[in-house]
């Protein structure tokens, strides 16, 4: 299987791939991370690791490295084509799903182990302050920003419930209550 794309829409994803490309780039992450999710988002069916390296013009190792990123990210799944014993990757199915499912999955994981984090290290440094020393300055400010950090994730996790609440009730009831509490 290969990606064959009409002439009139080639130009087209191209443009998509490399925006997108630049626009994960700007934030941190690869560049071969934003153009592979736009590629699979846009591209019709299942692409092997080959098919991907080929049209991006990377190597399989980028392909494979990023695609275990959105794989991990429930962005993307791997599947199986008949016939063929390789790995393929396809776009998981639906955009909003699929960014919320990334999201409640690096919140549960990423935001649970630096709460617990804070919560072991932030005793441990308050005592350090108290027994004062040449670094008090010093573990008073990174005392400052653990806080800060762990109000920031307690903000996270309590917008992460609110919107599992509001995903839960039906719209027409949410509807109802917002009309409810803006009504004159």
């Amino acid at each position: 299987m290969s990606i064959v794309m009409n002439e009139g829409i080639d130009p087209i994803l191209r443009k998509y791939i490399s925006r997108t490309g630049r626009m994960f780039e700007t934030y941190g992450f690869p560049r071969i991370f934003g153009q592979m999710g736009a590629l699979l988002y846009l591209h019709k069916g299942p692409l092997s690791l080959d098919d991907i390296a080929s049209f991006l013009g990377v190597s399989k190792g980028s392909v494979s490295s990023n695609g275990r990123a959105l794989v991990r990210m429930k962005y993307v799944r791997i599947t199986q084509v008949a016939g063929d014993r390789k790995d393929y990757y396809e776009f998981s199915g639906n955009l909003w799903s699929s960014l919320s499912e990334a999201t409640e999955s690096f919140i549960h994981a990423e935001v649970q182990d630096f709460q617990d984090l804070n919560a072991q290290s932030s005793p441990v440094l308050d005592a350090k302050i108290k027994k004062g020393g040449d670094n008090s300055d010093d573990l008073q400010h990174m005392v400052k920003q653990i806080k800060d950090l762990d109000e920031l994730f307690h903000f996270i996790s309590w917008l992460t419930s609110l919107i599992k609440m509001i995903k839960s009730t039906p719209l027409a009831k949410i509807a109802g209550l917002l009309n409810r509490f803006f009504k004159k």
